[in-house]
């Protein structure tokens, strides 16, 4: 069974063909994306403000520092639907 990154889960050959087909598609947390380069869900929340250039507002720095990120980013769509 082969593996998407070194020491990482192995994914069994059915599986793999079903992914190649568009028939499964798979979620993966920090166990995968860590080690394949990627960063942590806060990483990603920080890269996100620092791209486009602006500061949370307070109710996404309250979400953040309370480590909801996805309720950050929830927030910061909701804020930058609002202006575009």
């Amino acid at each position: 069974m082969p593996a998407f990154v070194t020491d990482g889960p192995n994914i069994p050959e059915h599986l793999l063909q079903a992914h190649e087909e568009g028939r499964v598609v798979f979620f993966c947390g920090a166990g995968i994306s860590i080690p394949a380069g990627l960063p942590p869900f806060r990483g990603l929340v920080d890269r996100i403000y620092e791209r486009l250039g602006i500061e949370k507002n307070p109710a996404e720095k309250e979400a953040y520092e309370k480590k909801l990120y996805d309720a950050t980013i929830h927030q910061l769509e909701r804020r930058t639907r609002a202006t575009v």
